[in-house]
């Protein structure tokens, strides 16, 4: 996942609870069909423009973009524990995977492999800046964004195993439906990875920039950037099913767990809620401060904005 001035894809003490406020004055409606509201459990300072929260051993970590830093938040008390965690230049993605944490600092060519309970450091040359890493079929992947490949890395080695090209900007990574699946800065196609063949297969969205990609029941939702929209697709034949417009420079969105897809909107600091049965904006939330990506960790989602902390979600 990757940020920066250029384009927003995305790419401290705690606040504390803020007593679950509702985001919106009523539950979102579409067509008589009633939506439970979202709420806010909690806004957590971590540092400067977190980018990704991620839940391992029992914690959310989250890489700082703009402070160069992993930070750990317990999720019992929505408070930093610990001290930061030192590591490259504008860390963004995250995984979890062979007993480390990985991260992918988006300024620099190389990932690095931190344990978790020493904070200790190994740099891996990938040849190209990762925008994001993921852990999938025993191996660490990075999309290498600037040289239009993905990169296997072999945890055993710390070494390349493989590299796929895929031309493109190869961006997020998400695993579904069996595969992995990269985004792309640029152009209007995504990738769907195999593992066994290391081989990678286009799949046209439609629309410009389609960086993210998330799974919600039997379809892909494929955030783009470059169009303002998200695209929902059939994974198996890779037919677009339906485009729906959101807000500006939509980023990684997330199952919401009642029927609608949350996409924060770096750019027009909003969250477009969509029913992924009618494929239709029901609500448009303000939440400020460059939204870009949500995860779903102990019951709740997690939000990071790049201009502001992370946000503990709930809906319900």
């Amino acid at each position: 996942m990757e940020v920066s001035a250029r384009r927003v894809l995305i790419p401290a003490a705690c606040l504390g609870a803020i007593g679950m406020t509702v985001m919106s004055a009523s539950a979102a409606t579409d067509a008589g069909r009633t939506f439970a509201p979202v709420r806010v459990v909690a806004k957590i300072s971590t540092g400067a423009g977190p980018c990704v929260a991620t839940p391992i051993r029992g914690r959310i970590w989250v890489s700082n973009f703009n402070g160069w830093t992993l930070v750990r938040v317990d999720p019992t008390t929505n408070r930093v524990v610990g001290r930061p965690i030192d590591v490259g230049k504008q860390p963004c993605g995250l995984a979890f995977g062979a007993g480390s944490v990985w991260v992918g600092p988006f300024g620099t060519r190389t990932v690095e492999r931190v344990r978790p309970t020493s904070g200790r450091r190994r740099r891996i040359v990938i040849g190209g800046t990762p925008w994001d890493v993921a852990f999938h079929d025993g191996s660490l992947w990075a999309t290498s964004s600037s040289a239009g490949a993905i990169v296997r890395v072999d945890p055993r080695t710390n070494r390349v195993a493989a590299r796929i090209v895929t031309g493109g900007t190869p961006a997020n990574l998400t695993v579904a439906f069996g595969s992995l699946w990269a985004g792309s800065a640029t152009g209007t196609a995504v990738f769907r990875i195999d593992p066994e063949t290391n081989t990678a297969t286009r799949v046209e969205t439609g629309g410009e920039g389609p960086g993210s990609v998330e799974p919600v029941d039997d379809a892909l939702w494929v955030s783009q950037q470059g169009s303002n929209s998200v695209a929902k697709l059939d994974p198996e034949t890779g037919e677009v099913l339906a485009t729906v417009s959101v807000g500006t420079a939509p980023v990684w969105p997330a199952d919401a767990g009642d029927g609608t897809l949350l996409v924060p909107n770096a750019r027009s600091d909003t969250v477009s809620r969509i029913d992924t049965t009618t494929n239709q904006v029901v609500q448009t939330i303000r939440v400020g401060g460059g939204p870009v990506v949500f995860r779903r960790a102990f019951g709740d989602l997690w939000l990071t904005h790049l201009r502001g902390v992370l946000w503990r979600l709930r809906v319900g």
